[in-house]
């Protein structure tokens, strides 16, 4: 929830499993890192930053490593409607990601996430 990418880090190396949906909103970490990104007030969603600080990146990554996406989530429309700049940066990041995995196994970029690193 602060952002500490070192807390995050020793975590997973002590077994936790990113992947864990919560069972309210169904989400994953990655998902609640975008959707804790905006809030709520009235029914309405707002904006808190419309890109993520250099701590969330690095928290991006860190998940993004361990195998986590962004879903297709009707909780999460909303917030992707109303900061889609976050979403976007997440999505990119994420290609990046895909793009130096392909590069270290000596493979092409998978086609359609080519971008400037």
């Amino acid at each position: 929830a602060n952002g500490n990418a070192a807390v995050l880090n020793t975590l997973i190396e002590l077994g936790c499993d990113v992947r864990e949906k919560d069972s309210n909103t169904e989400i994953n970490l990655l998902e609640w890192l975008l959707y804790t990104n905006v809030s709520r007030r009235n029914g309405d969603i707002i904006p808190n930053n419309m890109y993520l600080s250099e701590r969330e990146v690095e928290m991006v990554l860190i998940l993004v490593r361990e195998g986590l996406e962004i879903g297709d989530s009707m909780f999460l429309d909303n917030a992707r409607g109303q900061a889609p700049e976050l979403f976007l940066q997440a999505e990119e990041l994420m290609m990046n990601c895909r793009n130096l995995q392909a590069a270290d196994e000596g493979l092409a970029a998978p086609t359609g996430y080519e971008f400037d690193i």
